[in-house]
């Protein structure tokens, strides 16, 4: 919209953003472990600087304000990625956001699994399948007041709700669907040619 509106082409930011700084993911001790930190707010930076014990860095031209961070971010990543590269993800996210700083860590399959969290808020949903067994699933994304999505339904088998999209969703007769059958136009099997 922005090249429509004004002309303007947007290059690629990846993790940063177009004026907050700091603004990035930054690495942790331990193999591919990493920190989303993002200050919004001189507050925030002054907080960050409190929790990295490197208060002089409030006092550096180069970081005093928004924009002299954003325009120096390399540096300041630099500074940052020094200061998590050996701490825990964990920890770093657990004390930026006890001082108010956004931080998140980015989490593998398992962390998200296992991730205490998540699990007090029930993102994960538990659900059968005939086939396939119970596995955990991501669930709604999303609440409102007093409205529990419950448990969620399997994902259907091939055919399994052919006769409810064929007969109520489309209007096909019990006839019609018969003939469909018979023709080998619908079905619960996969075609031999096909596996």
């Amino acid at each position: 919209m922005d090249y429509s509106m004004n002309g303007r082409v947007h290059e690629r930011l990846g993790n940063t953003h177009p004026t907050m700084a700091p603004h990035n993911v930054y690495p942790c001790w331990g193999t591919d472990r990493w920190i989303a930190i993002a200050v919004r707010s001189e507050d925030e930076w002054a907080r960050l600087c409190k929790v990295m014990h490197q208060l002089h860095l409030e006092d550096d031209p180069r970081f005093a304000t928004m924009e002299s961070r954003h325009e120096h971010r390399d540096a300041l990543d630099a500074r940052i990625a020094e200061w998590t590269a050996m701490k825990d993800a964990y920890w770093v996210m657990e004390r930026l956001q006890i001082e108010g700083v956004p931080a998140g860590v980015a989490m593998h399959e398992r962390d998200a699994l296992e991730n205490r969290q998540l699990g007090a808020r029930d993102f994960w949903r538990t659900i059968s399948h005939p086939e396939a067994g119970t596995q955990r699933h991501v669930g709604p994304l999303w609440r409102t007041t007093g409205n529990n999505p419950g448990s969620a339904r399997h994902a259907p088998r091939l055919g399994e709700d052919n006769e409810y999209v064929y007969k109520e969703v489309m209007g096909y007769s019990d006839e019609e669907y018969a003939d469909f059958e018979r023709a080998g136009h619908i079905g619960m099997d996969y075609d031999p040619s096909v596996a």
